[in-house]
C-alpha cells in the first residue's frame, strides 16, 4: 500500500481552520496478484471502493511476499528427487534449510515470476549459511588426455627404417607446448592460461599462454524448424550453435599437433586434433615425375630434388569416463536388417539390437569393418522413462595399421591394430604405448593389459580411442602443410530428459 494524498494537501487543510470539515479524500494505490497477473488498484479508503484497476504492462514484478517465500522454501521437501540426493550425500534431511533468493534479470525474456531455491545444511549450529548443499552436476568424462602418438615412415632404407615414432613417450606432449599466438592459434575472444612442466633438472618450466579457451561459432545451427501447418501462419524458430573450445598445441619436431575438447550446449564434446608444420623430406636426383622409373621413392616428389616420405599418424586417446557415475558397460548396437513377416507393402526393415560387452578382448573394435555403434553406459540410471543413461562414441575415419604384425615398430605399437579398446581402469595404466616407451619392446601398453581379458560388465571403465591418418604427401603439403583435422565425438544418449538445449 502508498499513500496518494500529498503531505502538503494535508498541510493545507490542517491550516484551513476547517478541521470541523470533512477530511479531504484518502485514496490509496494496492498492487496486488491474482490469476499470474500483477494488477494496479486505486483505493477510496473512506468509501471502501475500487476507483481503478488495470494491469501492469511493463517489466519486473512486485516484491515477494513472506507467505511466498515460506512456499517456496518447503517445496523442494515435496520432491523424492531432492530427498534422495540428500541422503545419497549422507545428510540429515531435519538439518537442511532451503531459501529463496531473486535471481534477477541477465538479457533473457522474461516470462515468468521466479526465485531460486538454495539449500544449506545447518550441521547442528544455528548458522544457516555457511553450509550450502550443491555440486548438483552430473560427471561424464573423468579425465581424457592423449596417451600416445605412433608416427612410423614407409621407408625402409638404412637411412629411414627407425624412423617410427612415439611421439608422447618418447619426446612428451605436455613439455613440447607452443605459447599460443593471439589471432593466430585462437581468436580475439580468447583468454589464456599458463602451464608449468618439469625440467631436466625437476624443476617446474613455465609455458606461457599453453592453454586457450574461447567461445567458438562457425556458421552452424544447433537446431531449427519451420512450421507450415498452423493455418494462416509461417512459423521459423532455431539456435545458432555456440560452442566452448579448451585448445593447446604441442609441436614435435617437424610437425605441429592443434588439440581440441569443444563442448557443446547440447551435451556433447567433440575431441579434434589437426596437424600442420613441416614434412619430413629427403634429397633426391630426380626433378620430374618423368625420371621416375621404379617404385623406390616411398613417398611423394614435391619439389625438385625433394621427396616427402608416406606415413601415418595415430593418435591414441584415453577416456576414463564415468556417466553419472563410477560403475558403466559397454554396449555394441548392431543394425539389423529385418525382413516384413506381418501384413505389409514393406518387404523390409531394420532393427536395432544390443549387446554388453562381457570381457576386455571382447571390447577391442575396428571401426568401419563392424557395422556397430559403440555407448558407455550406466545400468544403474536410468531416465524418467526408463533408459539407461549413456554417451555414444561418435567415430572419425577407419584408419588403422597396415603394418605387419611381426614387423618391430608394430611390436611396440600393437595398440594400433584396433581403433577403440576398454579395459577396467587401473591407475598406472595411462600410456597406451607403455610407461616406458623409448625402445620399449611391447611387453607394456595397452595391447598387453588387455590380455588380462577381466570382465567390463558394471566397472569402472576406461575407454581408449585412436585417431588416424595414413598421409601420403602432396605438392600442396610443401614447404608448409595446411591443417588436415580428424577427431571423435562423444554424445549423449538418453542421458537427458529431452533437448537440453531448449531451456
Amino acid at each position: 500500500m502508498s499513500k496518494l494524498k500529498r503531505t502538503s494537501d494535508v498541510l493545507k487543510w490542517l491550516n484551513s481552520g476547517k478541521q470541523n470539515e470533512p477530511f479531504p479524500a484518502r485514496r490509496a494505490k494496492a498492487v496486488i496478484r491474482a490469476d499470474r497477473e500483477t494488477r494496479e488498484l486505486i483505493i477510496d479508503l473512506v468509501a471502501g471502493s475500487i476507483l481503478s484497476d488495470k494491469a501492469h504492462e511493463g517489466h519486473g514484478y512486485p516484491p515477494f511476499t513472506f507467505d511466498e517465500f515460506l512456499q517456496a522454501s518447503m517445496l523442494p521437501f515435496t520432491s523424492s528427487k531432492f530427498r534422495d540426493s540428500i541422503s545419497k550425500r549422507g545428510l540429515n534431511l531435519s538439518e537442511i534449510t532451503c531459501l529463496p533468493l531473486s535471481t534477477g534479470w541477465y538479457g533473457e525474456p522474461v516470462t515468468r515470476r521466479l526465485v531460486r531455491v538454495t539449500c544449506f545444511y545447518r550441521g547442528g549450529t544455528s548458522n544457516v549459511w555457511a553450509r550450502p548443499v550443491e555440486g548438483v552436476g552430473l560427471l561424464i568424462d573423468l579425465e581424457g588426455h592423449v596417451s600416445e602418438t605412433f608416427v612410423p615412415y614407409m621407408d625402409p632404407t638404412p637411412e629411414w627404417y627407425y624412423r617410427t615414432f612415439m611421439d608422447v613417450g618418447e619426446f612428451g606432449f605436455g613439455r613440447s607446448a607452443s605459447s599460443l599466438v593471439p589471432l593466430v592459434d585462437c581468436p580475439c575472444n580468447a583468454v589464456y592460461m599458463d602451464g608449468y612442466v618439469a625440467g631436466g633438472d625437476g624443476r617446474a618450466q613455465l609455458i606461457e599462454r599453453a592453454i586457450c579457451l574461447f567461445e567458438s561459432y562457425g556458421g552452424n545451427v544447433a537446431w531449427r524448424h519451420t512450421e507450415i501447418g498452423v493455418p494462416g501462419k509461417l512459423i521459423t524458430n532455431g539456435e545458432a550453435e555456440i560452442n566452448l573450445v579448451v585448445r593447446m598445441v604441442a609441436t614435435v619436431g617437424n610437425y605441429d599437433y592443434i588439440l581440441d575438447w569443444e563442448f557443446k550446449n547440447s551435451g556433447s564434446i567433440k575431441v579434434g586434433v589437426s596437424l600442420t608444420g613441416v614434412l619430413e623430406m629427403k634429397a633426391t636426383n630426380y626433378t620430374t615425375t618423368h625420371q621416375i622409373t621404379t617404385n623406390d621413392i616411398y613417398g611423394t616428389l614435391v619439389a625438385q630434388n625433394t621427396v616427402a616420405n608416406n606415413h601415418d599418424h595415430f593418435i591414441t586417446y584415453y577416456l576414463d569416463l564415468d556417466i553419472d557415475g563410477v560403475k558403466n558397460s559397454l554396449v555394441k548396437s548392431k543394425l539389423e536388417t529385418v525382413r516384413t513377416k506381418m501384413p505389409s507393402r514393406r518387404k523390409s526393415y531394420w532393427k536395432v539390437s544390443t549387446e554388453t560387452v562381457q570381457t576386455e578382448s571382447d571390447a577391442r573394435v575396428r571401426v568401419g569393418l563392424e557395422p556397430v555403434t559403440l555407448s558407455i553406459v550406466n545400468p544403474n540410471k536410468k531416465t524418467g522413462i526408463g533408459n539407461p543413461l549413456s554417451y555414444g562414441l561418435i567415430t572419425g575415419q577407419p584408419a588403422v595399421t597396415l603394418l605387419t604384425k611381426d614387423d618391430y615398430p608394430q611390436i611396440r605399437a600393437a595398440y594400433t591394430k584396433y581403433q577403440v579398446w576398454a579395459t577396467c581402469y587401473n591407475k598406472s595404466e595411462r600410456w597406451a604405448g607403455g610407461f616406458y616407451a623409448d625402445r620399449s619392446q611391447g611387453d607394456d601398453g595397452l595391447a598387453m593389459w588387455s590380455k588380462r581379458n577381466l570382465p567390463i560388465v558394471n566397472k569402472d571403465l576406461v575407454l581408449w580411442y585412436t585417431v588416424g591418418f595414413h598421409h601420403s604427401p602432396r605438392q600442396e603439403d610443401f614447404p608448409v602443410m595446411p591443417t588436415l583435422y580428424d577427431g571423435f565425438q562423444l554424445n549423449p544418449v538418453n542421458f537427458f530428459e529431452r533437448n537440453p538445449i531448449l531451456r
